[in-house]
């Protein structure tokens, strides 16, 4: 009878022990899929933030490049509405000083000059 008590109480223990591992594991592999959950969420976080910065900055590039090109505009047309005005100022100087004559030859020649400076 002392031998069958003992085996009884050495399967009740192993049954309680089985069961304890058992419930550790399943607790620990719980713990494991959240951890992958909460890594893959993190990572997934941070592409996003880092996304959003690259193509922010990418925007505002853009933007300083089409500004940039505005602003080379405006200096060639400020450029050239000088180089106009100057031309008429000789032009107007030539006439006073040699007369109407060479008006005509100076206003062709200098009109080509301006017509290259507007294709540079």
């Amino acid at each position: 009878m002392n031998h069958v008590v003992t085996k009884f109480y050495e399967n009740k223990l192993i049954q309680q022990s089985f069961g304890i591992w058992k419930a550790y594991r399943q607790q620990r592999k719980c713990k494991q899929i959240l951890q992958r959950k909460a890594d893959k969420l993190l990572t997934l976080r941070i592409q996003n933030k880092y996304f959003y910065l690259w193509n922010e900055q990418a925007y505002l590039s853009a933007k300083t490049k089409q500004l940039e090109n505005q602003i080379k505009s405006i200096q060639s047309k400020s450029l050239m509405r000088a180089m106009f005005m100057k031309w008429k100022l000789y032009l107007k100087r030539r006439v006073e000083k040699h007369g109407a004559t060479t008006l005509s030859e100076n206003h062709f020649k200098i009109f080509r000059f301006l017509k290259k400076l507007s294709l540079v």
